[in-house]
């Protein structure tokens, strides 16, 4: 008899997990799930890229980008036992079994809606052909946010083949030359953070300035890539611990004999993630250059929009004129937004740092107030903010 545990050898529902691509936050919320429920998780297939043969479990957990051995295993199987693919866009979707996945036409809104937000008026979508049930929703939502405002995008598409010999140093020439051939200043969007990473060491080796000349926004919000890139990566979280935590208690559903829909279950994103490849402003007026500079030093105070409408030399009806013209946001939409990003960071770097004193530091003139700020921008409060962030 195999030495794997197939169902009815315990009293433990026996639970297969299979990833395509590795990510701890997917290990690390299945893994949270199977013990609070008291599963037994077959993990050697997210750990090792390893899968049983002969496998006759209660149920299985597959992630929608999976290779090719997971979906001649999982085309072999699935049939067998209750199967719920999460994560999104991959060949999976194809196969009519319950999901779970994540905003990806959302994911294109909140990156459009950052970079016209920061004052680019020229984008770009960067992807690969072979992604496009992934790359479709993503694109149409970044398209149809531009379009919205008035603008449009252009698109790069890279036809290319990842293991064969030169891929990378072919990809960067590609890119490089393509990015030289487009208006500056530049938002670009890519298809996830690896291709946001490719993107910025091509702009950087080209000349370019990032944010200055080409600001880039990924997906996904890879710690590992986005803070370890040459220039850190904005990008978009999109909930990959809630992604996961619902795709088990779907299973879970389906192991108990519930009858579920077949419709895929979204989970939205949480937004965007700032980091310093969208840290510019593109702006033209003078007058709002100082309005901007003005609330970036002054924002720890208790400053009116009089005073900054006093320190750009506008008046205030100008000021607010300005600011919508430019950036789509009101002068308070924007002084508000600097100190909920500086809040955002002090949250997160210092756990132990008092939340009222956090909230002075930034501008807040209260906590009280930094709560009702935190409450109807991010729809959570500030403890619970920091606690998502120090999982």
């Amino acid at each position: 008899m195999s030495a794997i545990l197939q169902s009815g050898q315990t009293g433990a529902r026996s639970v297969l997990a299979a990833l395509g691509w590795y990510d701890p936050r997917f290990i690390v919320s299945i893994g949270r799930f199977a013990s609070e429920h008291g599963w037994h998780l077959e993990s050697r297939a997210m750990l090792e890229a390893t899968l049983p043969d002969g496998w006759h479990g209660d149920g299985m957990l597959i992630q929608n980008a999976a290779t090719p051995r997971i979906v001649e295993f999982l085309r072999a199987y699935a049939g067998r036992q209750p199967t719920v693919v999460f994560g999104g866009g991959g060949q999976l979707s194809d196969m009519d079994l319950p999901s779970v996945m994540g905003d990806n036409y959302g994911a294109g809104c909140f990156a459009a809606e950052h970079l016209l937000g920061r004052g680019y008026r020229n984008f770009v979508w960067v992807t690969f052909a072979d992604r496009g049930k992934l790359a479709s929703p993503r694109c149409i939502g970044f398209m149809d946010t531009l379009s919205a405002a008035g603008y449009c995008g252009a698109i790069l598409e890279r036809r290319e083949k990842a293991n064969e010999p030169g891929a990378w140093a072919s990809r960067g020439e590609w890119l490089s030359q393509k990015l030289s051939e487009l208006p500056k200043p530049l938002g670009v969007f890519a298809l996830d953070d690896v291709l946001a990473s490719d993107v910025i060491s091509a702009a950087l080796a080209s000349g370019f300035r990032v944010p200055d000349d080409i600001a880039v926004v990924g997906v996904g919000n890879l710690d590992v890539v986005c803070q370890c890139a040459t220039v850190p990566i904005t990008s978009i979280d999109l909930n990959f611990d809630e992604i996961a935590t619902q795709a088990a208690a779907l299973l879970g559903r389906l192991m108990s004999g519930e009858r579920v829909d077949k419709e895929p279950v979204i989970v939205p994103a949480l937004g965007i993630v700032a980091r310093a490849s969208t840290d510019s402003l593109v702006v033209i007026h003078p007058g709002l250059s100082r309005a901007i500079a003005f609330m970036d030093a002054m924002h720890p105070r208790n400053i009116s929009l009089g005073d900054v409408a006093e320190a750009s030399g506008l008046s205030l009806r100008m000021l607010h004129y300005v600011f919508t013209q430019e950036l789509r946001r009101t002068p308070a939409a924007h002084l508000l937004s600097i100190r909920l990003a500086k809040a955002k960071r002090l949250l997160g770097q210092y756990e132990s740092r008092k939340i009222e004193e956090i909230a002075l530091v930034c501008g807040f003139g209260s906590h009280r107030q930094m709560l009702r700020c935190f409450s109807r921008e991010c729809g959570m409060s500030p403890k619970d903010w920091r606690e998502s962030q120090n999982k």
